[in-house]
């Protein structure tokens, strides 16, 4: 099993982001559909978990397929948010805390540059790439 699940750490945004602050996501549907889970519910959702409500949504997955097919997307490599449009194109730090629960965090608030500036958070840089976000 894979995971993408990060514990006490900091996706930050990246300084090729142009966005003085989080942004709502506007032409990139995987981005909206992102948002729109972490942005309403902050703190409930891990990375796995949100990264296959995501996919599941895209791709009509129905509650009866649901638990099967998220073990079966599991079961192979799956990229994480460090490459996310939210944090690469829309200003939005990710932050999971130390049971790997996750909320977004505008690059603009005083929380952004309080978690970037703490020792005791783990600090990374996306990574831009070909990926899963692209591909769907």
């Amino acid at each position: 099993m894979y995971s993408t699940n990060y514990y006490n750490t900091l996706i930050q945004v990246p300084s090729t982001c142009t966005l003085t602050s989080g942004t709502f996501p506007t032409q990139n549907e995987i981005a909206q559909l992102q948002f729109d889970l972490l942005y309403h519910n902050p703190y409930e959702f891990v990375s796995d978990d949100l990264l296959y409500l995501v996919y599941a949504k895209l791709n009509d997955i129905f509650e009866e397929d649901f638990e099967h097919k998220k073990k079966s997307f599991l079961s192979q490599p799956i990229d994480c948010l460090l490459q996310s449009p939210l944090v690469h194109n829309y200003g939005w730090g990710i932050h999971h805390n130390k049971h790997g629960l996750m909320s977004l965090i505008g690059k603009e608030t005083t929380e952004y540059h309080k978690l970037s500036n703490d020792s005791s958070i783990i600090k990374l840089q996306p990574i831009q790439i070909t990926s899963f976000f692209e591909k769907i």
